[in-house]
Order: C-alpha cells, then sequence, then structure tokens
C-alpha cells in the first residue's frame, strides 16, 4: 500500500502581490533573511537544522507584532499592518516532515508556536530561495 503524506499546515504573515505571497528577503515576505533566520556556511551552502523561515502551527500561534490590526476580533492584542496578511498552505500535522520540493518543516524545540521551513538536503542558499519562492502558489489567505 502507499500513502501520501499531508503536507504540515503552516501559517505566515505576508505581503501580497497579485493574489499570491510576496517573495524576498524580508520577515513579511516569502523567503529568509541572511544571518537573521538561516546563516550559510563559508561555502555560502545551507542545510537541515540551520534553520530557515519561521512558520507558525495556527493563526493564533503568530506573532502579535505580525497578526494584521483588522484580525483583533480574533487576536486582541493583534498589531501588525493591515496592510499583511496571514497566509496558509498544507493539511497536515505541524509536525517535521516533507513540505515541498527540497523543502521540510521542522518544529522549534524551544518554541511549540513556531517552526522552520528548512532546505531538506545541503545546498546553496541561491538553490534554497528558489524552492522557497517555488511555493508561492501553495498559499491561500487564511484568516480565519
Amino acid at each position: 500500500m502507499h500513502f501520501e503524506v499531508e503536507m504540515p499546515k503552516i501559517y505566515r504573515v505576508m505581503q501580497a502581490d497579485n493574489g499570491q505571497p510576496t517573495t524576498g528577503e524580508s520577515a513579511t515576505t516569502l523567503g529568509v533573511r541572511v544571518p537573521v533566520d538561516i546563516r550559510p556556511d563559508e561555502a555560502g551552502r545551507v542545510r537541515p537544522g540551520m534553520k530557515g523561515m519561521s512558520v507558525s502551527p495556527s493563526l493564533r500561534d503568530l506573532p502579535i507584532h505580525r497578526i494584521p490590526k483588522r484580525l483583533r476580533q480574533l487576536v486582541q492584542d493583534a498589531q501588525g499592518k493591515d496592510s499583511h496578511f496571514v497566509w496558509s498552505m498544507g493539511e497536515g500535522l505541524f509536525a517535521a516532515g516533507p513540505l515541498a520540493p527540497a523543502l521540510q518543516m521542522r518544529p522549534d524545540p524551544k518554541n511549540r508556536s513556531h517552526g522552520f521551513v528548512e532546505p531538506d538536503a545541503e545546498m546553496a542558499l541561491d538553490e534554497y530561495r528558489s524552492a522557497l519562492y517555488r511555493t508561492q502558489s501553495l498559499w491561500m489567505v487564511d484568516e480565519v
């Protein structure tokens, strides 16, 4: 028997560009900041376990300073910009596992409300960024 593995469901606050998350290198785009989110080695390579793009298991677990203020009926102390949106992708449990080609999700061992979208193998930083950008069409605005 063959079982399909469900991608973990993850949430992130990002800017929008034509109905999809904006790609880039900021805290509110689909991508990573160097060295804040991930630190490539001397050869410019990244690998599993080096952290990566931050995600959360639910809208309510996102950082309060990122959740748009317009969602205060859901999260009372929301302080984020109303020009940003809460996006999600996947349907499975917030657990370690494959996420998309060349990517995996790893829960943060120090914080149950946080996880990392990491490379699933050693690769160049640009390959990792490209893998993140290729997920752009998989994200949906999810503000309920």
